[in-house]
């Protein structure tokens, strides 16, 4: 039969009321209310699915047709959060191969074509970013994402862009060169005038201030409209910063002897991994709440290996001297409860008993939460249980 656009958009809406209130909406009345605007049980069944399947990012098997895959990603991309249009093209993705290997002459380039399309709209969500608002009377409302990628390394690159827009949504791009020196960091928009005129970016210079010796966190930002002015005091609003989820789940490497003791000296990479655990824990240390900045570490679960023990899902932001206890497993945390463990020995130590049996935070974005297996493999060495 041919399912009309109002049909599948009623389903988009009971399919989102399903995945956020699942106890009060149930298939059975969902169906009953799609039988009423004339769908088949069947294909009401399908289309509710199918969205739920999209926003966790799993594979569909039911088909739609393209009209309708192009709708519901718009409609996700202007309804929820960036993290859910990222599931949403995963689980096309995902399709995509289902019905490849279902049918190997099935090209599906129509669905093709809609994943690069979507995928190139998803600016924001290319890298973790810091997200800026500017709240002045000239520019009040707009937003620049900003990756961290730019930030890791002193030095001038040349010609960079960055995600621009209002209302949380990036709607163009700003091109700028970046100068990073300590904690400071200039973004100078004015070689590129005409291309930043079109995107309505104002072509002066930023001057951004960093609270963190991993230029992860804004204290600061000022503004200047030319190189011949002083930079003054900008208004600004920092929001939670971008975190894409992870398209692999982590595995842990089987090619390595394990690492029995923490390395005094930093490694390539560790830096790296301590910045998007910083990010996605929200500058907070997941046991004590902790948010000073010089003391927050990411801690490995499952011993360092290779750059593939530097997965997200493999990691803890933690206090310096919670992750001393954790390498050494007087502290852990039970994977099925998610409380933490603190080792007999340790409780007695000013300050650790309060820790004993509280829940671990963890972080927004359920791809970055520290792997099941991982966490199992640690909790079998703790000591003095």
């Amino acid at each position: 039969m041919n399912i009309t656009r109002e049909q599948y958009e009623l389903a988009y809406r009971i399919g989102l009321e399903m995945h956020d209130k699942p106890e009060e909406i149930g298939i059975a009345e969902g169906k009953r209310r799609l039988e009423r605007k004339g769908l088949n049980p069947n294909s009401a069944a399908d289309l509710i699915y199918d969205v739920g399947h999209l926003l966790r990012g799993e594979c569909y098997k039911r088909a739609m047709s393209e009209a309708a895959t192009d709708d519901y990603l718009t409609w996700i991309r202007r309804d929820r959060r960036d993290s859910e249009l990222h599931n949403a093209l995963n689980a096309l993705e995902q399709h995509i191969a289902y019905r490849r290997q279902k049918k190997s002459t099935d090209l599906c380039q129509g669905l093709v074509r809609l994943l690069n399309k979507h995928r190139a709209l998803l600016t924001s969500l290319n890298e973790s970013s810091l997200v800026l608002e500017w709240r002045d009377e000239v520019s009040a409302g707009l937003m620049d994402w900003l990756p961290i990628s730019w930030f890791a390394e002193e030095g001038e690159t040349k010609k960079l862009s960055h995600p621009v827009g209002e209302d949380g949504k990036p709607q163009g791009k700003a091109i700028c060169n970046v100068i990073v020196n300590g904690d400071i960091a200039e973004l100078d928009y004015q070689p590129y005038r005409k291309l930043n005129d079109a995107n309505e970016v104002l072509s002066g210079v930023v001057r951004l201030t960093f609270a963190d010796e991993d230029r992860t966190s804004i204290a600061d930002v000022a503004w200047k409209a030319s190189n011949d002015a002083a930079f003054a005091q900008a208004t600004f609003q920092l929001h939670a910063p971008v975190v894409p989820p992870v398209g692999k789940a982590y595995q842990p490497p089987t090619d390595a002897a394990p690492k029995v003791a923490r390395q005094v000296r930093e490694r390539p990479g560790q830096a790296k991994f301590r910045r998007n655990l910083k990010l996605s824990y929200g500058y907070r240390c997941c046991i004590s709440g902790c948010t000073v900045p010089a003391v927050l570490e990411g801690a490995h679960i499952d011993p360092y290996q290779s750059e593939d023990s530097d997965h997200i899902q493999n990691g803890l932001l933690l206090r310096a001297d919670l992750h001393t206890l954790f390498d050494r497993h007087l502290i852990a945390i039970d994977p099925q409860t998610m409380r933490v463990h603190v080792a007999q020995s340790a409780r007695g130590a000013a300050g650790y008993n309060q820790w004993h049996s509280q829940p671990v935070r963890v972080p927004d974005e359920p791809t970055h939460h520290p792997n099941q297996g991982a966490l199992h493999r640690h909790w079998q060495k703790r000591r003095d249980q």
